[in-house]
């Protein structure tokens, strides 16, 4: 999932539901009056498929970044000599929870809210990036390196998509 989903996601997240009903809430308790009908369908939260869970927290924008940045590294490094594949991850990992935190403050300026910090999405985000990151030719080598990159990508993908599930909603 992109950042720029995870930060409407989060302004979303903040709002009232579209079936909200205010009559509901105020005749619900009310002596001799009948509970509302229950919903037609009930749906299991968080019961989301498979490939949701592995690619929710994946930074695309960072990460396709990052994959552009690697590939142009010898040729930014023969420009600036700092520019190695690990300053290069570190850098773009940074950047993930602040493109992440100005994505979602915009979201939510636009939905008419007061910005507040995705902590949690953030934290995702930039778990998911250095993981993710692993896997991309030329930070590490051998193969053996990176089955096990690969593999702790899914991992971890997996445990974050099962973590927020417990998690509270946000306010």
């Amino acid at each position: 999932m992109s950042l720029v989903a995870l930060g409407r996601e989060h302004a979303a997240s903040r709002l009232p539901p579209p079936n909200f009903n205010f009559t509901t809430l105020v005749t619900k308790g009310l002596p001799g009056v009948p509970p509302p009908p229950p919903p037609a369908a009930a749906t299991v939260p968080g019961a989301d498929s498979a490939l949701d869970a592995l690619t929710k927290y994946i930074p695309v924008e960072t990460v396709t970044l990052y994959v552009a940045a690697v590939s142009a590294q010898p040729a930014l490094q023969s420009m600036v000599s700092w520019a190695t594949a690990g300053l290069l991850y570190v850098i773009f990992g940074v950047l993930t929870p602040v493109i992440l935190w100005l994505v979602a403050a915009r979201a939510q300026r636009a939905a008419g809210l007061t910005p507040t910090l995705p902590l949690w999405r953030m934290f995702a985000a930039t778990v998911a990036y250095f993981v993710w990151g692993l896997s991309v030719p030329g930070l590490i080598e051998g193969d053996a390196a990176r089955v096990v990159a690969a593999f702790g990508a899914v991992l971890v993908s997996t445990l974050l998509s099962l973590v927020e599930g417990v998690l509270p909603k946000p306010q």
